[in-house]
């Protein structure tokens, strides 16, 4: 699969117009900044939070959107006593506030977006998954949803932290083969285009991005990454988001735009 005539001259034109000293300068000190929010040692507007996401996301990162095909999703949810009784009570929230849902992860205060975990093997494993991210404990009652991705309808996808898999040559098992050949060969030509320093900044966001998409919880964090995901998901040809499970290692979660979990 060739790669596109976008992600080519993108590639190019970094390479052309970029200072490498300046970008990896501005990558340095707006990740640094960043986590000094998130651990209370530094605080941020929300518009600071912004344009410097925006930076790192839009300015530092080649984002992606190949269409994914064949996905499986697990999504549990706790009840007290009996079963929910309708498919759509497990999904996602319907009935919005402007303080309803609470910020979360990858959802803005008021925003509703749908949750999932990747069921990848036909075993207990991705159970595992579900059910870590929602910290389930013993004898907690939960109703497990369990979806398929319609055959005639691709999904596109941002991938946080897909370049680091690419460096270390080690396919995501979502991926088709032929997909994850596209970020390579992407990823060879930064290499080969890009000097040093601008190849690095590149590296250091999707890093930062991948890290903190997989830390720990707190509300300090999410008034990170709710707004890296408006950013993410802000066009009309990405459905979603792929991204390290917080709870359980080497493995991978979903969100998406409601409209894709109708």
């Amino acid at each position: 699969m060739p790669l596109s005539q976008d992600i080519t001259d993108f590639i190019n034109e970094k390479s052309e117009k970029e200072c490498g000293d300046t970008v990896l300068r501005h990558t340095v000190v707006y990740i640094q900044q960043l986590k000094a929010h998130i651990d209370g040692h530094y605080q941020l507007s929300k518009q600071e939070i912004e344009s410097k996401l925006d930076y790192l996301i839009g300015y530092t990162t080649l984002t992606t959107s190949l269409p994914v095909t064949d996905l499986e999703l697990l999504r549990a949810r706790p009840c007290e006593g009996n079963n929910f009784e309708h498919i759509d009570e497990l999904s996602y929230i319907k009935n919005v506030t402007a303080s309803f849902p609470s910020m979360g992860r990858l959802n803005r205060e008021g925003e509703a977006i749908f949750y999932a975990s990747l069921a990848l093997k036909n075993d207990d494993s991705a159970l595992h998954v579900v059910l870590s991210e929602t910290k389930a404990k013993e004898l907690d009652q939960l109703n497990i949803l369990r979806s398929k991705q319609k055959k005639d309808e691709d999904l596109s996808l941002r991938i946080i932290g897909i370049w680091d898999e690419v460096r270390k040559d080690l396919k995501p098992s979502y991926l088709a083969e032929s997909v994850f050949s596209y970020y390579k060969e992407a990823w060879a030509l930064m290499q080969t285009k890009f000097n040093t320093k601008l190849f690095y900044a590149f590296q250091l966001a999707d890093r930062f991005l991948a890290d903190f998409m997989a830390k720990e919880g707190s509300e300090k964090l999410y008034e990170i990454t709710s707004i890296a995901s408006k950013i993410f998901l802000d066009s009309d040809t990405i459905d979603g988001i792929l991204y390290s499970s917080v709870e359980a290692k080497n493995s991978s979660c979903y969100s998406s735009k409601t409209k894709c979990s109708k």
